[in-house]
């Protein structure tokens, strides 16, 4: 009965510090990357300083319940195990929305700059082609760290993409011949 109670207490420890750390690391670094982003002169670094601190608190959150849950149920595989590659998908998806967060809006800064509007709305129309590729990359990259045999889906993507790439031939072509 011992040990479970200082398990318990150091699991909780280990949650309330990880979460202290979070806060601070993302207070930290707020104020970091405004000191840095007051030096140059566009506003894309702000939007990506601005993504990355706010995505540090609820990564934080959940990687310090992560290994809270990790070490006090260090023996138990069923149930946990779900409970901890739950966690994993939460991580990931807060990642891959930052993610396409600063792909779109660095696509849309950098056509924002030609003048010509059948460029951009082209450019732009790749938004969800973008937001596809980075949750596909995420999608495998979660089964495959939660142990998924990825031989059969690098065979279906390779497929996949060699079809895409005829299928996409002439536009691209056309693309860039502007």
């Amino acid at each position: 009965m011992k040990l479970v109670t200082e398990n318990f207490l150091l699991a909780i420890s280990i949650f309330f510090i990880g979460t202290l750390l979070s806060i601070i690391i993302s207070k930290v670094s707020k104020i970091f990357f405004k000191k840095i982003s007051k030096r140059t002169k566009t506003n894309f670094d702000d939007f990506i300083f601005e993504v990355i601190s706010g995505i540090i608190k609820p990564i934080g959150f959940l990687l310090s319940f992560y290994f809270s849950i990790d070490y006090f149920f260090a023996d138990e595989i069923t149930f946990i195990s779900v409970l901890l590659n739950i966690l994993k998908l939460f991580i990931l998806i807060i990642i891959i929305k930052a993610l396409n967060k600063v792909l779109i809006r660095s696509l849309t800064e950098s056509t924002s700059k030609i003048n010509d509007s059948s460029i951009s709305s082209m450019v732009s129309s790749l938004t969800p082609l973008i937001k596809a590729l980075t949750w596909t990359i995420g999608s495998i990259f979660f089964l495959q760290n939660i142990g998924v045999q990825m031989t059969a889906i690098w065979a279906l993507l390779s497929a996949g993409g060699i079809g895409a790439g005829l299928a996409l031939k002439d536009p691209v072509q056309e693309f860039f011949e502007y």
